[in-house]
């Protein structure tokens, strides 16, 4: 019978796991993603912080604006970078998660 793990096994594994977890933070943190929109006229680059880096926008856009198009391309593509960088927090906990074989579809 396979022996149960001790309050301070229990206690040095969740410390290793928040010490991971930070780490992963932090790397992921200083990672960009990248979304364009209309036609590739349109590009939000987002870090995994949630920081937004840059907005482009292509010059013929603004030539002759339909303001709520131009409004709704950038809406998108600001929602777009927020999805996808924290997709990519969930991609890195998922595989550390696998790592240390615990379940990685409830996360």
């Amino acid at each position: 019978m396979a022996e149960e793990p001790s309050m301070m096994q229990m206690l040095k594994q969740a410390r290793g796991l928040q010490k991971q977890m930070k780490q992963i933070q932090k790397t992921v943190e200083k990672r960009d993603v990248s979304v364009m929109t209309a036609g590739g006229k349109i590009e939000v680059v987002c870090s995994g912080k949630l920081e937004f880096r840059r907005i482009l926008i292509d010059q013929t856009l603004l030539e002759n604006p339909d303001k709520r198009v131009l409004q709704d391309q950038l809406l998108a593509a600001v929602n777009g970078a927020i999805k996808k960088a924290q997709n990519l927090m969930a991609v890195e906990m998922q595989q550390m998660a696998g790592e240390m074989g615990l379940p990685t579809d409830e996360i």
